[in-house]
């Protein structure tokens, strides 16, 4: 017979309030059944760590000790009294008959009525045994009247203390950690909700992970059974899903749903092997926080996911139609595809991703180039070479019957030149794509040349090609009839990654910078400003 008698009942440190104790005893150590009067010679509660009936801290009068021939001895007070356990002083003679099972169980009794009779008391609760066992996970005791083995043989007249009160230290800890664990979990609850995922993971990597792993850390030091390792195994996974969720970045969702998951199905298996009582309530908690919330998340995120691909789909649609009037002139096309691989000739091997570099003497257009990891020297040099880049563009722009501008409702032509990247844009794209590497983003300064026909493209591109101040490092032809689509929605344009090293860029030393240029037809530009690009 075994139950959990939690220690924390509204913050007293305490097995409950009682008027009636009975120590009865199963097993002798000589292997005898228990018989006459229970080979004791003193009986007595604890209170604060102290013996109750030595006076101190006594705040009832003990009514009678009756010492049973069963193998019982029943202690009645006059009124409740909580106990935090209890001591007994073996006999000095016949060590075969000192107890070595025996269970102490407590009740409220009608003492008015019956002072005495046991049979007047309610339900018997177990409130200590010659077993204990300290559950860390729940921060309470389990009892069990099976012997301790080995069970040494004590020393004649000396008193056996069982002190059931939790550390002070561990209580400190669950207090602390419970406060942490409710506002963090119903501030994530919150954040999921208004679908700030990145805000919630913050509060989950700095105020939850860290009550979680520190918390399970002391339970397994404290694990002393099979239940309790059962219990404390569970919460350290559980822990485990989450910590790796957190490395795993993109992945963070659907591991922390996992391991919500796990944490309620462990939580469950507990509750059918132990019981209720041996389950985690903070456990409980956090699992279904982190599966209901990262869920919602995850359902939210392939809703948003399904209308996206929807929408492209049909921006596919629109763009395909667009080009299939543009293959018609077959003999541009020709030329462009020509002209993109005499200067891919010239190019050389172009690695999958570019990389900015500059020099270590940034005026010197000889010094050896090092990767920027800088976002900020990025920004800046981004500035200083974005007028340039514009007076360039004008140039080729004016030499192929390029434009800056698309029409607009009420019939004008002002040109409207293309801005720095923002910086949350390119904050977003360094973490999403380039996984926090500053050095890969080269599109921060850059520009765009709309054309009426293909061959005005080919043309301006011609001018590229054959310009001494402009070094080409990577093109993307996707006007190609070879090019795959689908990995642009349809969409499609010439794309360069360029160094200008102007007399300006050299003065400025800013020529190491790589610049984006795209040259676009305008029945494509015009589709990208209604309805592309906003996917």
């Amino acid at each position: 017979m075994s139950t959990v008698i939690y220690i924390l009942r509204f913050g007293r440190d305490s097995l409950g309030e009682f008027n009636r104790f009975q120590l009865r005893i199963s097993k002798l150590r000589g292997g005898a059944d228990p018989f006459g009067r229970p080979h004791m010679k003193n009986l007595g509660l604890m209170r604060d760590g102290f013996p109750a009936d030595s006076g101190i801290l006594v705040d009832a009068k003990l009514l009678k000790s009756e010492w049973k021939s069963e193998g019982s001895v029943t202690l009645t007070y006059d009124r409740p009294i909580a106990i935090n356990g209890f001591w007994f002083q073996i006999r000095e003679r016949r060590p075969e008959l000192d107890p070595i099972s025996y269970s102490m169980f407590a009740a409220n009794c009608n003492v008015e009525v019956s002072p005495f009779r046991v049979s007047d008391c309610g339900n018997w609760t177990l409130v200590g045994a010659s077993r204990a066992t300290f559950r860390s996970i729940t921060m309470s005791w389990t009892f069990t009247d099976a012997p301790q083995l080995p069970a040494p043989e004590p020393a004649r007249l000396s008193k056996q203390i069982f002190d059931f009160r939790i550390p002070k230290f561990l209580g400190s800890v669950l207090v602390l950690r419970s406060v942490c664990l409710a506002s963090s979990n119903s501030l994530i609850s919150i954040l999921a909700y208004a679908k700030r995922e990145q805000t919630a993971v913050m509060v989950a990597v700095y105020f939850m992970l860290p009550s979680v792993n520190f918390f399970y850390l002391l339970a397994v030091v404290g694990c002393q059974d099979e239940q309790d390792c059962v219990t404390v195994g569970s919460g350290a996974i559980f822990s485990i899903l989450i910590s790796w969720a957190v490395v795993a970045g993109s992945w963070f969702v659907y591991l922390a749903a996992l391991s919500g998951v796990w944490g309620l199905l462990c939580c469950g298996v507990v509750w059918i092997w132990y019981g209720w009582q041996a389950v985690s309530m903070p456990l409980v908690s956090s699992s279904a926080v982190f599966a209901v919330a990262n869920i919602r998340l995850i359902l939210s995120r392939r809703k948003l996911l399904q209308e996206s691909f929807r929408l492209m789909e049909k921006d596919r649609a629109m763009y395909d139609k667009v080009f299939k009037e543009l293959q018609q002139t077959e003999k541009a096309l020709l030329r462009l595809q020509d002209q993109v691989a005499k200067i891919e000739e010239n190019i050389g091997p172009v690695p999958s991703r570019m990389s900015q570099q500059a020099p270590v003497a940034a005026v010197k257009e000889t010094a050896e180039l090092v990767d920027v990891d800088s976002l900020h020297k990025l920004f800046l040099a981004a500035a200083m070479l974005h007028p340039i880049l514009i007076d360039k563009a004008k140039f080729w722009a004016e030499q192929s019957k390029g434009s800056f501008s698309l029409s607009s409702a009420h019939g004008t032509t002002k040109p409207k030149f293309a801005r720095i990247k923002n910086v949350e844009r390119a904050c977003e794209k360094v973490i999403r794509t380039y996984s926090g590497r500053v050095k890969h983003l080269v599109d921060i300064c850059r520009q765009s040349i709309i054309f009426d026909t293909v061959e005005d493209l080919a043309t301006c591109l011609s001018l590229i090609a054959r310009d001494g101040e402009a070094q080409v490092l990577r093109l993307k032809n996707r006007l190609d009839p070879g090019f795959d689509s689908t990995k642009s929605s349809g969409y499609r344009d010439v794309q360069l990654n360029i160094r200008l090293k102007t007399q300006e860029s050299l003065k400025q030393g800013v020529w190491w910078h790589i610049a984006e240029l795209q040259l676009l037809i305008r029945s494509f530009a015009e589709l990208k400003r209604d309805e592309g690009h906003r996917r």
